[in-house]
């Protein structure tokens, strides 16, 4: 009997799972990531079109990047305590709710929308 080749998907002995599907969950949380700082970091560079755009100051709609800002400082260590426990896809699913969140805040039609969806 020949020896079968060497499989690209081998099953870890200790966990059961497969390494393709760690650097696949590694892939998604890499593009979560990489949305979300694009979502945090774009605005700034845009903050006078968007202000006349809803008809605000530019420094008015300065609160659009800071608001958000201090709601992840005192909110970051809070909530890693309290997911702490949770199953990481949980988790996961969550951050892909503020990506839709992110999103509804790129089709609101006035300042106080875009604030309570980012």
């Amino acid at each position: 009997m020949k020896p079968r080749p060497p499989s690209t998907h081998q099953v870890s002995a200790t966990s059961g799972r497969s390494p393709v599907n760690g650097w696949l969950a590694v892939l998604a949380l890499t593009l979560n990531i990489f949305a979300l700082m694009t979502c945090e970091l774009l605005p700034v560079g845009l903050l006078t079109p968007v202000g006349s755009a809803l008809e605000v100051s530019a420094g008015t709609a300065g609160l659009k990047v800071a608001v958000p800002g201090l709601v992840a400082a005192v909110s970051a260590p809070l909530v890693t305590v309290a997911t702490g426990h949770i199953d990481r896809r949980i988790v996961l699913r969550a951050l892909v709710g503020l990506g839709a969140a992110n999103l509804a805040s790129a089709f609101a039609t006035s300042f106080a929308a875009v604030l309570v969806s980012r």
